[in-house]
């Protein structure tokens, strides 16, 4: 992978991150809130959000769940 796209991957990731935070907090739920209504882990909600080095993005499933919930468009993780 070159380092270019490799960039672009994690700031696509830091967006989406960003971008789920504020959704989430602007709904008024918390991470295990939000947990319960995709029907995941508040762990896995926590690292989409998380700014550490090992960040993860949601799969199709949850991104699309969270286009449900939240109103979060799905490419913001692209």
């Amino acid at each position: 992978m070159s380092v270019l796209r490799l960039m672009t991957s994690k700031n696509a990731i830091n967006r989406g991150a960003r971008k789920l935070r504020a959704a989430r907090e602007a709904a008024g739920l918390s991470q295990q809130a939000l947990a319960n209504l995709l029907g995941c882990d508040d762990s896995t909600v926590t690292g989409w959000e998380s700014d550490r080095a090992r960040r993860r993005k949601p799969d199709l499933e949850y991104a699309l769940k969270l286009k449900e919930v939240l109103n979060l468009n799905p490419t913001v993780w692209l």
